[in-house]
């Protein structure tokens, strides 16, 4: 799993490859990857050249309480919050009970509220530096909904 945060640095074809070999290892799992794809970006982080775009990653496991592990960048929302509940109507239309934030910078994180808004009994699981973070990119650090 470590390589999946260094993932946004990689090419297309790499992220490619990636993702048909956690398919492979996922298929018989109850880890689902829900992210996305964004083939118009040019520049990892305004530096790093991406002629193939870049994935932004996210999970969902599905096992005896649901799990999604980070979100997406703020233009991919709505893609996003799609493929979550398409896995999550496959699971019988559970919820997830976790959100869990590896980290703030913005392809992870943009749509934490969007998610929150919608699944207001989901508890955010994440640091406490992530949550400040949160309170001053959201207004809010979900105090009532954190571990």
């Amino acid at each position: 799993m470590m390589v999946l945060n260094y993932q946004p640095i990689l090419n297309a074809r790499c992220v490619d490859i990636l993702q048909k070999t956690l398919s492979q290892f996922t298929r018989d799992k109850m880890i689902k990857y829900i992210g996305v794809n964004d083939h118009d970006i040019d520049l990892f982080e305004g530096q790093f050249e991406v002629p193939n775009g870049m994935a932004y990653n996210s999970y969902v496991i599905l096992a005896d309480k649901i799990a999604v592990m980070d979100s997406v960048e703020a233009n991919f929302g709505e893609q996003w919050l799609s493929n979550l509940e398409a896995e999550l109507s496959q699971a019988g239309g559970r919820k997830p009970d976790y959100l869990i934030v590896q980290h703030m910078e913005p392809d992870h994180s943009a749509n934490i509220a969007n998610f929150m808004e919608i699944y207001k009994d989901t508890t955010v699981v994440s640091s406490a530096k992530a949550f400040k973070m949160m309170k001053q990119f959201f207004g809010t650090d979900f105090s009532d909904r954190q571990i």
